[in-house]
């Protein structure tokens, strides 16, 4: 799954280390992910026994079972002032 022995070099032998050196951990972590698709880690990261779960789109997520299920609408106000109808659990949005 990943280069052998890139665990123990420098900067990430450690927790502390790979703290130490978030940018530089981040960037290497994110190019090893990007070899993937999704269900692909899901399967691997599963295989290994660590606990992991999907990140869903919004499409995604409003066609799950357990989201279609909800009955109850959720008042939302846009920027536009323009009040929308929304279901199930609100959710925050970074930018």
């Amino acid at each position: 799954m990943v280069r052998a022995g890139f665990h123990a070099r420098a900067p990430f032998a450690t927790n502390a280390e790979r703290v130490a050196h978030r940018a530089e951990t981040v960037a290497v972590v994110a190019q090893i992910m990007k070899r993937k698709i999704r269900d692909e880690w899901m399967s691997v990261l599963g295989d290994a026994s660590i606990p992991c779960l999907p990140v869903h789109t919004l499409g995604e997520l409003s066609a799950l079972p357990a989201h279609r299920s909800l009955r109850h609408g959720v008042p939302l106000q846009r920027a536009a002032s323009r009040r929308v109808e929304g279901r199930g659990a609100a959710a925050a949005v970074q930018r």
